[in-house]
């Protein structure tokens, strides 16, 4: 995917797993939620044979946080759910 910036090549290949995994080429909401889960400190703190939607992370604790806060909330909330 042209223009989207990625830290590295395992964030790369996380997003294309997660792009399939949940279907989300023609969503761009699921696509940007896949993006998110899939920066490697994120993608490799979640349960993903318990995940049936890239939105599953609102149903876990301090999610609401975790959206205004950003990256380092998300992972902190991940810590907590562990």
């Amino acid at each position: 995917m042209p223009g989207i910036h990625f830290v590295n090549t395992e964030h790369r290949s996380n997003f294309g797993k997660l792009l399939i995994q949940f279907g989300s080429y023609q969503d761009r909401e699921y696509a940007a939620a896949c993006y998110v889960l899939a920066h490697p400190e994120i993608y490799r703190k979640v349960k993903w044979a318990h995940t049936e939607s890239p939105f599953d992370f609102l149903k876990w604790r301090g999610a609401a946080v975790a959206i205004r806060a950003g990256r380092a909330a998300v992972i902190q909330v991940l810590d907590l759910a562990e």
